[in-house]
């Protein structure tokens, strides 16, 4: 080995060449190498020459070299070729010696021959101070293991985003006191609000106001470490909306117990309430059809009796201008329209038709619904707007009784409009099902009464004006096409009645 002082010289405060008789021993009694000697990483200092003058033991183990025969050695000797180019060490050097600024390198991936690759981050920095003035000091860690758990980190972290990002559910992050601070895309698509909207705002400003107490309640019960579950509570959208969610709680805490997040994932229960309110109205006019058809069966032979004799009346009192004449007319117009009635209930529990479905156009069933009431529409100053798709529409069934359904609706529809309106009515298909829109500009519905427009009797029109039949059997009808009906409806916003039955097989 050459000895440093043959190119560097002696310099006054310089630590001494290395010669045969220093070793590292002796350089140990610098408190700067003892503190050095103890790093956890590589560390080397070399003089201007840029050759070493000393190694810390975490080097000389990782090189399997020893101090006597590495001291005085080109630092650039001590690493592999692609190593040094990759690091331009000797450039780097000059510029430190230079320019006296600390240098820190990108992080190094290198593998040698029958070893797995290894990354590493290195610093070089001139030493100004203390016995190492005007050395440079070269810092190498070997960080594999590092940057392998922080890319597991990041992989954990990307997958957990694409759950977020990807999940069915609103999930909500928020602080400990309540504040948004995460805002997922399904949360984003049903309530309309973007997450930059929802950032910062009190997770109870997102909530149907009402409900702000039992939210405050459960930030509170959190904050104790308690985790609620299945807690329903109403998101209020930008429109207006309110959509019914089952909201689960978890407080996120650190190691001692304080609470520093929350986390609320919400499952929207429209879609199950609807299919509840589809359940209970079917039972429901399952068993007022029962009652109903008896009813009107036991009717039918008694007012048969009254329509026999008001038929003997009227054949001796003929003259309807007698009071006598004009009484027997109004008994008969009452029996006449009890038996409405009666035909009606009778037809609200079991919709007659034929038995053998048949191939039936909902296109053809619109459009010939709407050719029969144009002129009636069109004097009640309703404006009427058709979409239909180029090609029919088939489902399975009876012409007759979907026509029904057909005209009860846009009856329904023209009651609600008496001072005229818009009026539209779509067909088209959504994936199984064939789907038939009538949409109106109208009165609209009561939301306490949304619920109960299905059920026999039951009208939002002046008493005397209709028997309340007409969507009960339209009701029934479409549940015996294996179909369903669902209703959107605000106060002097409109309603819109959808007709949803499943398509005809293609053979």
């Amino acid at each position: 080995m050459n000895d440093p002082t043959e190119s560097t010289g002696e310099r006054a405060g310089a630590p001494p060449p290395f010669a045969e008789s220093h070793n590292h021993a002796a350089l140990e009694s610098h408190g700067e190498s003892i503190i050095l000697d103890h790093l956890p990483f590589s560390a080397l200092i070399v003089d201007r020459s840029f050759r070493v003058v000393w190694m810390n033991k975490k080097f000389l183990e990782k090189s399997r070299r020893d101090f006597r025969s590495t001291a005085g050695t080109r630092v650039t000797e001590l690493f592999p070729e692609p190593m040094v180019d990759y690091m331009s060490l000797e450039t780097t050097l000059r510029s430190v010696f230079r320019t006296g600024e600390t240098f820190t390198g990108e992080p190094l991936a290198y593998r040698a021959p029958g070893i797995p690759t290894r990354t590493y981050s290195y610093v070089i920095r001139l030493l100004e101070v203390g016995f190492w003035r005007d050395h440079a000091f070269l810092l190498l860690e070997d960080i594999t293991e590092k940057m392998q758990l922080l890319e597991k980190t990041r992989s954990v972290s990307r997958h957990l985003a694409n759950v977020v990002e990807h999940a069915h559910d609103l999930i909500v992050s928020t602080d400990a006191h309540g504040r948004v601070i995460s805002w997922n895309p399904s949360a984003e698509a049903l309530s309309g609000l973007r997450e930059e909207e929802a950032k910062g705002r009190p997770i109870s400003d997102l909530l149907e106001p009402s409900q702000a107490e039992a939210v405050n309640n459960i930030v509170s019960r959190l904050t104790r470490l308690e985790i609620v579950r299945d807690e329903e509570l109403n998101l209020k959208t930008r429109s207006g909306k309110i959509v019914p969610i089952a909201w689960s709680f978890s407080p996120i805490s650190e190691e001692n117990g304080q609470v520093v997040a929350l986390v609320a994932i919400g499952r929207d229960l429209s879609e199950r309430h609807a299919f509840e309110m589809r359940l209970f109205q079917s039972e429901k006019l399952a068993a007022l059809g029962v009652m109903a058809g008896g009813i009107a069966h036991e009717l039918r032979n008694p007012l048969a009796v009254c329509f026999s004799c008001a038929q003997f009346l009227e054949a001796e009192f003929p003259d309807p201008a007698t009071p006598r004449g004009q009484t027997v007319g109004k008994i008969i117009a009452a029996i006449q329209r009890a038996s409405a009635v009666i035909e009606a209930l009778l037809h609200f529990a079991k919709p007659s038709g034929d038995s053998h479905p048949e191939p039936v156009d909902l296109v053809a069933t619109a459009q010939d619904t709407i050719k029969l009431m144009a002129t009636q529409l069109g004097l009640r100053g309703i404006k009427i707007v058709q979409d239909y798709p180029a090609s029919p529409v088939l489902v399975m069934g009876n012409a007759n009784l979907l026509q029904q359904v057909a005209v009860n609706l846009v009856i329904n529809a023209q009651q609600a409009m008496p001072r005229g309106g818009d009026l539209t009515v779509t067909v088209h298909r959504d994936g199984s099902d064939a789907v038939v829109r009538v949409r109106d500009t109208g009165c609209g519905i009561a939301a306490d009464k949304v619920g109960r427009i299905f059920d026999p009797f039951f009208t939002t029109r002046p008493s005397g004006e209709g028997t309340g039949l007409g969507l009960s059997v339209s009701y029934t009808i479409v549940r015996q096409h294996r179909g369903r009906i669902q209703v959107e409806s605000a106060e002097e916003q409109g309603s819109t009645f959808t007709v949803y039955i499943p398509v005809a097989a293609q053979s």
